[in-house]
């Protein structure tokens, strides 16, 4: 028995010198429990917060006019910095837009990447199945009697006037660990009210990755480098959204922590995770989103 301890001992001892000679990114503490706790804060004052916008951009690879709705989306973002979240959807089937959505697979053009995710398709259920690609949703609002709006040189208009409009909430993220070695992350979003609601209200958190070059078909033309940009990966929570389940009173404050695997084949230094705070299936407004790096 000696024998097999001193043996062990000695490869440990080994294991931790080679594991010492190479640089490696502060590993994720599993000995944290998972935080999912709600409190009022009696020093919040009540008042108007400045209210973010939510660009949800459902499109193709194959879609020839999608790459302009990317541009619109893009100049809003810049023009209004901080302010405007932009999540690429990429429906998967079935969706009704199979033909638009599926990558490139007939050589000479075969695709990198398949951006699609069961997420995107359930939002866009969730939203409302638009009539045709590009389509977008602004904060998930009803314009005109539909919230996924085909037109998306009418999304100026509606971004401004969301941008314009107050809320009662404020969405923060506290806490950012990823390990690349694991492949996992943890990441806690605070959500502080300034104003009470009797409505309820869910929270959504997601996590995009941008610059990967790949096809993408462009007013007939398939353009082979082309840039995709806030691509949905995966969403930590339910697509409907997580109830956050409390009287929402002026300093009512929620804090969630999760852990979440990533893709290894994911380039965590381009991905950012999201978060939206929105009303019930029923009118589904977006209230307040924010966003932040991965790393």
């Amino acid at each position: 028995m000696k024998q097999i301890v001193c043996k062990l001992s000695i490869v440990a001892t080994v294991l931790l010198g080679l594991s010492s000679c190479k640089e490696e990114p502060p590993a994720v503490d599993f000995s944290v429990p998972p935080v999912d706790t709600t409190y009022v804060d009696g020093s919040v004052q009540a008042g108007v917060q400045l209210k973010n916008v939510l660009i949800e951009d459902f499109t193709g690879v194959k879609c020839i006019n999608c790459p302009k709705a990317q541009t619109q989306a893009k100049l809003l973002q810049n023009n209004n910095p901080g302010r405007v979240v932009v999540v690429g959807l990429h429906p998967a089937a079935p969706s009704g837009f199979e033909s638009l959505c599926a990558p490139y697979n007939t050589p000479p053009e075969v695709s990198k990447y398949d951006f699609r995710t069961d997420d995107a398709r359930n939002i866009m259920q969730l939203i409302g199945t638009p009539g045709g690609l590009p389509a977008g949703a602004i904060n998930r609002k009803l314009v005109n009697g539909e919230r996924t709006i085909l037109q998306y040189n009418t999304w100026p208009t509606v971004v401004s006037q969301e941008l314009a409009a107050g809320t009662n909430c404020k969405i923060e993220f506290t806490k950012k660990v990823t390990d690349s070695i694991l492949h996992v992350m943890v990441v806690r979003v605070k959500v502080t009210y300034y104003g009470a609601s009797t409505d309820s209200n869910y929270l959504t958190i997601g996590l995009t990755e941008s610059h990967m070059i790949d096809l993408q078909e462009d007013g007939g033309i398939v353009v082979h480098d082309y840039e995709h940009n806030h691509v949905l990966r995966k969403l930590i929570t339910s697509f409907s959204g997580n109830l956050l389940d409390a009287p929402i009173v002026t300093g009512r404050v929620f804090e969630k922590e999760y852990t979440v695997a990533l893709d290894p084949s994911w380039k965590t230094t381009n991905m950012h995770v999201y978060a939206l705070v929105h009303k019930d299936a029923v009118s589904k407004d977006v209230l307040q989103c924010a966003e932040t790096e991965l790393y």
